[in-house]
């Protein structure tokens, strides 16, 4: 199973014993349930701050309205509509040097990359007794190729341990496996 490391997103779990030493099978398989994972949780993340985007566009015109209406109706109250427009002024700002809007773009991306490599390793994990070892492992080998390329895309993103360990869950609990994470919580 998989693992998210600080600095680069989704990887494989240090505690996974070294590829060398691992079957082709066996590598097969934790690459599928590795791009499973990532799909769910760059999913998760893009529809987090989707979420949080349109809070915050909310906000703003919400208190650029207020604004508005309390300057015109309610002269006498300065102090509410300085506080609005500070608000709204300070979120507008912060908005762009979020730039939620690019991070759920990237995140939407890595989901369809990831799904699509989650499909890739099923077929061949599917195919398997009807290749040949040479075959599955050229096949294998191209899969990994493409995934480095996937990876290169995460480091500018933000990590959310909990949200992974969700993913691992229901990675697990999806495929019939046990529930258990790497931390051992159940």
């Amino acid at each position: 199973m998989a693992n998210v490391s600080a600095q680069q997103g989704p990887q494989e779990n240090k505690t996974t014993p070294n590829t060398a030493t691992l079957g082709l099978r066996d590598q097969l398989w934790r690459s599928l349930l590795t791009a499973d994972m990532n799909a769910r949780y760059y999913g998760h993340l893009a529809r987090r701050y989707q979420k949080r985007h349109l809070q915050l566009s909310i906000f703003v015109a919400v208190c650029s309205s207020s604004t508005v209406t309390s300057w015109i109706f309610l002269k006498q109250i300065d102090l509410l509509w300085q506080v609005l427009s500070v608000s709204s002024a300070l979120t507008s700002i912060a908005l762009p040097i979020l730039n939620w809007t690019g991070k759920v773009e990237t995140m939407s991306k890595l989901v369809g990359e990831y799904s699509n490599l989650l499909s890739c390793y099923e077929s061949l994990w599917a195919s398997q007794g009807t290749l040949d070892q040479k075959e599955i492992a050229s096949q294998f080998g191209k899969l990994k190729q493409t995934e480095g390329k996937i990876r290169a895309e995460e480091s500018k993103l933000p990590y959310d341990e909990a949200l992974l360990e969700k993913c691992q869950g229901e990675v697990l609990q999806s495929r019939g496996l046990h529930t258990e994470v790497h931390s051992g919580k159940k």
